[in-house]
């Protein structure tokens, strides 16, 4: 979903819907450390 909602932002579209797109939003940036955060639980997880 997080990684979705930045697809969807990355073509074009808004979301949530506010006056600025792109990686400069802190709405942007957020999904992106909690995609990388999920990630990286998983990966340790399947290490040990």
């Amino acid at each position: 979903m997080l990684r979705f909602a930045n697809e969807f932002e990355d073509a074009g579209n808004e979301w949530p819907n506010t006056d600025t797109l792109g990686p400069d939003r802190w709405h942007y940036q957020f999904r992106a450390t909690i995609a990388e955060a999920i990630e990286t639980i998983l990966s340790k997880r399947s290490e040990g």
